[in-house]
């Protein structure tokens, strides 16, 4: 994953506004990236706009993962709002 990706990505939309729902994704400076080496029972949470993608696993050890994407009951009319927000959809507490 690489680190602060999710602000450089939300920056984008706020500045480029909801057309950039229309336009092909932006070609952001991501950095260096940094592996996770996770254990059996670790949970990793992150950001959607976080910049991730799998690595090759090389050892002897099957590695077995499981992912669960929330999603807001109105997120089609929201969509841009969150994009631009990090933390638009999202609350703490009951």
């Amino acid at each position: 994953m690489w680190p602060g990706t999710h602000h450089l990505y939300e920056r984008h939309f706020r500045e480029r506004g909801p057309r950039a729902l229309l336009e092909p994704p932006p070609a952001v400076e991501l950095g260096a990236p940094v592996q996770l080496v996770c254990e059996a029972g670790d949970v990793v949470l992150l950001h959607y706009e976080l910049a991730h993608t799998a690595a090759v696993n090389t050892s002897d050890v099957n590695r077995i993962a499981v992912y669960f994407r929330l999603w807001l009951r109105e997120i089609d009319r929201q969509r841009w709002e969150c994009l631009a927000n990090l933390w638009r959809g999202w609350r703490i507490g009951a």
